[in-house]
């Protein structure tokens, strides 16, 4: 029993890690657009992305997928494999997202999955509103928020009594 308590701590306990790292990474983006330049859009952007991404994988962590799994290609930094995978683990129990949110992760993740905001590249891009990538990424944040930590407060509980 105490082997299995250990591996759901460390589940959660890295879930939480991920979500906390994400949430930074939100609030790095947020305070550069308090001042918003064109010096400060592309790597706001990129920030905000990887938040998305960890939040997703903190999700998918919480509900048992292994890190290791998570670094695989396929997932790596692909917002729309990680919300395709959030989706099928039940992430739509919590959030849902429109159509026109799903599309600007889609539209998105073009750029952030080849690299696009972190290196130069002489191509017209299209990004959409950041202002909604924001919400997205804060709805996101808040949205798993609790799937991520029930597990250690119905353990505390349990303790309590």
């Amino acid at each position: 029993m105490k082997k299995t308590n250990n591996l759901l701590q460390s589940k959660s306990s890295t879930a939480q890690c991920f979500w906390a790292l994400a949430n930074s990474y939100s609030v790095a983006a947020n305070l550069l657009l308090q001042n918003p330049t064109s010096q400060v859009f592309i790597p706001a952007l990129y920030l905000l992305a990887h938040s998305l991404e960890l939040h997703f994988k903190a999700f998918l962590i919480s509900k048992g997928i292994e890190e290791k799994e998570l670094k695989k290609h396929k997932f790596g930094h692909n917002l729309t494999s990680c919300l395709k995978l959030c989706k099928t683990h039940g992430l739509y129990n919590h959030l849902s997202f429109s159509l026109s949110q799903v599309r600007q992760i889609i539209k998105i993740n073009r750029y952030y999955q080849e690299k696009q905001l972190e290196y130069f590249t002489a191509t017209a891009k299209q990004f959409g509103s950041i202002e909604s990538f924001q919400i997205i990424v804060n709805q996101t944040s808040k949205a798993i928020f609790n799937p991520i930590t029930d597990e250690d407060f119905y353990e505390l509980s349990k303790n309590a009594t």
